[in-house]
C-alpha cells in the first residue's frame, strides 16, 4: 500500500516601519497582510519598529496595508513571498500634515539701528528715539497658509506689533518687525502662530 503526501513549503518574513522624513523607527504601526487576496494576519510593530514573523504557505502574491497614528496609510503593492523569504521588509511612512500651518522658530534676535544684536536671554540698550527690529526665521511644519509674527511686551501687557506672511508646506521664511519703545526696561517675547495671539512657538519667554 502506498501513501502519497504533498509537502508544501512555508515562507516567513517580517516588516520594519520607519518615518520617511527622519528614518526613525515607528512603534505601534499596524501591518496587515493578504496572500493571493486572502487575509493572513495583522501585527503591530514593537519599540524597534518591527513586527513578529508573518508566515504563509507556498509562494502567494503578498499585498497589504500599513497604518500608524500621525502617518498616511501605506499600501503594500505586492510581491511574491519567496522574494523576501526569511527577510525583513522595510516600509517608510509619510507623516500627515496638520490641517493648518504650524509655525516653528529656527532663529530669533533683536537688533538696533547700528546692527547690534541681542539673542534670547540677552539684553540691548537703546535710546527712546531709536528703532529696534525683531527678526525671526520661521519654518512652516503644517499645511500652507498664513503665519503671524508678533512682539509681546510684558511691560505693556500685550502685543505691540504684528505682521503676517503666506507660507507653503515645509517652507522657511524670514520675518521682521520694527518698533520704537518707550523709556524703561522692556521684556519682550517674539511669537509666531497660525492664529494671532495664539502662538505655535515663541522666543524670549
Amino acid at each position: 500500500m502506498t501513501f502519497y503526501l504533498n509537502v508544501i513549503k512555508k515562507t516567513k518574513f517580517k516588516f520594519k516601519v520607519r518615518d520617511k522624513e527622519t528614518g526613525k523607527t515607528i512603534a505601534g504601526a499596524t501591518v496587515t497582510i493578504y496572500a493571493d487576496g486572502a487575509f493572513v494576519d495583522s501585527k503591530t510593530t514593537n519599540s524597534y519598529g518591527e513586527t513578529d514573523w508573518f508566515e504563509v504557505t507556498g509562494d502567494p502574491w503578498i499585498t497589504g496595508k500599513v497604518t500608524a497614528p500621525g502617518y498616511k496609510d501605506y499600501d503594500i503593492e505586492g510581491f511574491y513571498a519567496h522574494t523576501v523569504k526569511d527577510q525583513t521588509v522595510t516600509v517608510y511612512l509619510e507623516p500627515t500634515l496638520p490641517p493648518h500651518p504650524v509655525a516653528k522658530i529656527k532663529e530669533a534676535w533683536v537688533e538696533d539701528e547700528h546692527g547690534n544684536k541681542c539673542y534670547e536671554g540677552g539684553s540691548l540698550t537703546v535710546t527712546e528715539e531709536e528703532w529696534i527690529t525683531a527678526k525671526v526665521k520661521v519654518k512652516n511644519e503644517g499645511k500652507e497658509g498664513t503665519i503671524w509674527f508678533w512682539i509681546y511686551d510684558y511691560n505693556e501687557g500685550g502685543r505691540i506689533a504684528q505682521t503676517s506672511k503666506y507660507f507653503y508646506a515645509n517652507e522657511t521664511q524670514d520675518m521682521e518687525l520694527t518698533v520704537r519703545l518707550t523709556e524703561g526696561e522692556h521684556r519682550l517675547s517674539l511669537r509666531v502662530g497660525h492664529e494671532l495671539d495664539n502662538p505655535d512657538d515663541w522666543a524670549g519667554d
